[in-house]
């Protein structure tokens, strides 16, 4: 099994249907495979081989997902680079990885460390790509037998809000089997047309989904709900997927309305938790509930919350596909909260430097996610926060979460960040840093009195530290160190 196998497939079903659209310009399934074994073929004049590492550093387009399959035509290990990335945290990434060779933008060149290489245009007209190799070959004939074995298709990063991110690794059965899983919640054909808003996650599950299944993925900037108001119509978009910045953009754009979006069968929020006042306010505006889903690197697209129940709102759903969810217990005074623990196909294969094998972590086939979650009698899940998260305050587990929420229904609050401080009488007590919307004035007191005034004493913020913007990780996660 190789991954590179979707996109040829899809060439010959499915070759003179649009495949991706970008910028304007509509790319068929055709060009793309032509594409992808024209940049292979270039990879490998330019010295590249079977079992490289190829860093990917290139920004949400068509290129983006071109390279990974020419990574995997050759039989190489894609290794995505987040472009938000500075040139030191590049570097440190490829210490660590061992990157031997890079395709990359070229509006990523400040980035990157190598020097000569090759520019490479896929198409007449766009942006060209530069590969480059790097210097030393980095991984050792043990490290490269050991990828060898699992057959590696890909390493990518955990999110790390709490650490340092760990290196993934997955094969090609683990994302073919991902994939697969994620092919009914919700369902994809050759007939949809789904609006893709990520730009910092081009390729994962969803866009190997669409190639499997013949769909047209519409490629769109994040920020820009004006463009988005003409695409829904120019192109019949029926999925959506987006962020909670973008639904949040979308719900104040005069021309984006309920009968806009009346043939779009799902909107749905992937990146991070979707903050209840703006999942209130799209639901008043167009009468929709946002699909908010929950899935982790290690295990793929876990469960998905598809109901328009307004009191499933916030809930992360039910498993997808064939994984299995149970909880564990947890040191928390609520009995009913436990650690998230999940069991499927398409499990990644390896923690990567140092290596540890899914066999050695995972126990009896469960993963431990380090979210604290708790499950109500419909059997949805609700993940209410993360174990390393907890603030102890007098004997008291407090969720940040919680009063992050509370913060973030002031009208004035835009994000909010809480975390533990010590303090000699309750041993932690909750801050928080705050980050206010254009407009909306606000003092400490008056925030502090509004949430205070909704919660336990035991959550009571003691003090709130207003910035203009809070550390997150390139998933858009709030860094939590």
């Amino acid at each position: 099994m190789n991954m590179y196998s979707i996109l040829r497939d899809a060439a010959e079903q499915w070759g003179d249907s649009v495949a991706v659209v970008h910028n304007g310009r509509a790319f068929t399934y055709a060009q793309l495979g032509a594409a992808a074994d024209s940049l292979a073929s270039e990879l490998t004049r330019s010295g590249v081989c079977a079992g490289d590492k190829v860093g990917l550093m290139i920004p949400s387009s068509p290129e983006a997902i071109v390279a990974s399959f020419a990574v995997w035509r050759i039989g190489g290990i894609a290794v995505s680079i987040p472009t938000a990335l500075k040139a030191d945290e590049v570097r440190r990434l490829e210490e660590t990885v061992g990157v031997d060779a890079f395709c990359y933008a070229v509006s990523s060149r400040p980035s990157i460390g190598v020097a000569d290489g090759v520019d490479w245009a896929l198409w007449e007209g766009r942006t060209p790509l530069r590969l480059s190799l790097t210097t030393v070959r980095r991984a050792s004939s043990g490290e490269r037998r050991r990828l060898r074995e699992i057959d590696a298709a890909a390493i990518y990063f955990s999110s790390g809000t709490t650490a340092d991110a760990k290196g993934v690794v997955l094969s090609h059965q683990s994302l073919c089997d991902r994939t697969k899983n994620v092919s009914q919640s919700p369902p994809v054909d050759h007939t949809d047309s789904l609006l893709w808003l990520h730009s910092t996650a081009t390729v994962g599950v969803r866009v190997y989904l669409c190639l499997m299944r013949g769909a047209k993925l519409v490629l769109a900037d994040v920020l820009d709900a004006e463009a988005v108001a003409g695409m829904l119509a120019e192109h019949g978009i029926t999925q959506v997927y987006g962020t909670p910045l973008f639904y949040r953009a979308m719900v104040a754009h005069d021309q984006i309305t309920a009968k806009t979006v009346s043939g779009i069968s799902r909107f749905t929020n992937w990146s991070t938790s979707m903050p209840t006042e703006t999942a209130e306010r799209f639901h008043a505006r167009f009468g929709r509930e946002i699909v908010q889903g929950y899935g982790l690197r290690e295990c793929g697209q876990v469960s998905s919350n598809g109901s328009e129940d307004s009191t499933k709102r916030g809930s992360v759903g039910v498993p997808c596909g064939k994984y299995q969810i149970r909880l564990a217990p947890a040191d928390v005074a609520d009995r009913e909260t436990g650690e998230l623990l999940v069991r499927g196909p398409g499990m990644f294969d390896a923690y990567y430097r140092p290596w540890r094998l899914r066999e050695e972590v995972l126990k009896d086939g469960w993963f431990r996610t380090g979210d604290l979650a708790r499950r109500d009698s419909d059997g949805y899940y609700w993940i209410v926060g993360r174990i390393k998260d907890v603030i102890n305050v007098g004997g008291v587990k407090v969720f940040p979460r919680e009063i992050e929420e509370a913060l973030a229904s002031h009208p004035a609050v835009e994000e909010a960040h809480v975390y533990r401080v010590a303090e000699p009488r309750f041993g932690e007590v909750p801050h928080a840093k705050v980050k206010l919307r254009e407009g909306y004035p606000c003092d400490e007191r008056e925030l502090m009195r509004y949430v205070n005034d909704r919660l336990s004493v035991f959550k009571s913020i003691r003090r709130v530290e207003f910035v203009d913007a809070l550390p997150k990780t390139v998933t858009g996660k709030l860094k939590r160190h």
